[in-house]
């Protein structure tokens, strides 16, 4: 996966995939549910304007990925899997 780098103007969610480069997707909308000692799930809705011809299903789904949260202090990644396109 891309590398992210946090700058003044870094947006307070960026997703990547191991497939694509960071910051190809416009993150619109995320929901999650997160507990001790339990699993998790996020439902992240992005966008791409880089992969109108291309199979994002093919390219993304059942790889690893990242959601890099920026709200307050250091961004915190959340890594995981593509489970659904």
């Amino acid at each position: 996966m891309g590398r992210y780098v946090e700058t003044s103007a870094s947006p307070p969610f960026v997703f990547a995939s191991a497939a694509l480069p960071a910051r190809w997707f416009t993150v619109h909308s995320l929901r999650g549910v997160e507990a001790l000692s339990s699993g998790y799930r996020f439902d992240v809705v992005v966008t791409s304007e880089r992969l109108l011809d291309r199979d994002l299903e093919r390219l993304v789904l059942g790889r690893r990925a990242a959601l890099v949260v920026r709200a307050g202090g250091r961004p915190r990644a959340i890594h995981g899997v593509v489970s659904a396109v």
